[in-house]
């Protein structure tokens, strides 16, 4: 089996450059790993797991075979605003705490890892790996960030969270969005419940709001996300953040709003129209809010919020909330809730220009040709049996 590597991230993205000239770290998640070697199990449909487990990871030869013949692929149930778009490619294989892992560790020391850059490391089929990893955390003091949708709870797991510091992360979206996971039972009443026990035993566990910043927590609701319940489920040592949603496509764009893709990007409402009964205190907030677009485009054609909407200023406000990601023109940071009341926001104008390693990059080219050659082939004998 391949070891796991500590990867790049999005700590080199989010970097900032201060009047002075100097560079300044504001993501920890400078150092990444998976523990999955191609895929990640939230793809798999519940009708398929037991299969899949059973198999190591992979789709039986018959299921390959059938799946393409129907459909000309493989089913793909990944959460639709995942922003790793990868395809299933019927692999969802353990990797191994080997030898090159371990130097790894020994060469970069490293004092935070985020675990499961682009693929679910949480479920109970990398359990006894994640076990292994968080071990081997433990041995050089490294802090995980374990961002997850599938952990269950466990007094193993926890006690391990708590020698090392680390901070658990239940991603709280929307389960009309997470087929693959919601198949497999991990709805989101569920990981509410996970991270409450795991508060409980006094692990740093956290309930991340994935929504739609720009709307109220209601309408939020009202499309079919978790936000409300999550904030109704707080409890002692639970604590919750907020990371506004990137829209990565039209159709999670209107099932997250209610709106066309058009409508929150490009129009300007008119607010010269009377404002409805019962807001004649807030006018001047409510016509900002309207003369406001709700989402605008980066540069690689996802959206981002422009703004926060009243419930969402208030929570921030009064109960300290932290968030994570862009809102208009400023870049958040909580530290991923490591630090308690940690909070960074400053322009993105500030972001250092990221350089890239050019090693890093020549080798992550051979690795994506590699694996183009093998689905290659793999294609080849499918076309060919069939």
């Amino acid at each position: 089996m391949v070891g796991i590597r500590l990867k790049k991230g999005k700590g080199d993205f989010v970097r900032r450059k201060l009047p002075d000239g100097t560079i300044e770290d504001v993501c920890l998640c400078k150092f990444n790993a998976d523990l999955s070697m191609q895929g990640c199990i939230s793809q798999v449909p519940g009708r398929l797991l037991d299969e899949v487990v059973e198999n190591k990871g992979k789709y039986s030869k018959e299921t390959i075979e059938k799946e393409i013949k129907r459909h000309g692929k493989l089913p793909n149930e990944k959460c639709d605003y995942c922003y790793a778009r990868r395809h299933n490619w019927g692999r969802v294989t353990r990797m191994q705490v080997n030898d090159k892992t371990q130097a790894d560790f020994e060469e970069y020391h490293p004092e935070f890892v985020r675990l499961g850059k682009v693929a679910e490391a949480g479920h109970s089929f990398y359990q006894e790996l994640l076990i292994e990893f968080l071990e081997l955390c433990r041995q050089f003091g490294t802090r995980v960030i374990l961002p997850t949708k599938m952990l269950t709870f466990d007094n193993q797991l926890a006690e391990l969270f708590q020698e090392t510091g680390s901070v658990l992360i239940y991603s709280i979206g929307y389960d009309k969005l997470e087929k693959g996971a919601c198949s497999q039972g991990y709805a989101n009443e569920w990981r509410i419940e996970q991270a409450q026990q795991y508060a409980r035993r006094g692990v740093n566990a956290t309930l991340t709001l994935v929504c739609d910043i720009t709307s109220s927590i209601k309408q939020n609701a009202k499309h079919g996300s978790a936000a409300e319940k999550a904030l109704k489920a707080r409890t002692e040592g639970l604590t919750i953040r907020i990371l506004p949603l990137r829209l990565n496509s039209r159709e999670v764009a209107y099932a997250v709003t209610g709106k066309d893709w058009y409508d929150l990007i490009y129009k300007q409402v008119d607010s010269s129209e009377n404002v409805l009964p019962g807001f004649e205190e807030n006018v001047e907030e409510v016509r900002q809010g309207m003369e406001q677009r709700q989402y605008a485009l980066r540069g690689n054609n996802e959206a981002y919020p422009r703004y926060f909407h009243a419930d969402f200023k208030d929570l921030i406000a009064h109960h300290n909330l932290g968030v994570c990601g862009r809102v208009d023109d400023m870049e958040y940071c909580d530290k991923c809730n490591l630090f308690g009341d940690a909070r960074i926001v400053f322009p993105v104008s500030e972001l250092a220009e990221v350089v890239y390693d050019r090693k890093i990059r020549v080798e992550r080219k051979r690795y994506i040709r590699r694996g183009r050659e093998k689905r290659g082939t793999l294609k080849f004998k499918w076309q060919k049996e069939s």
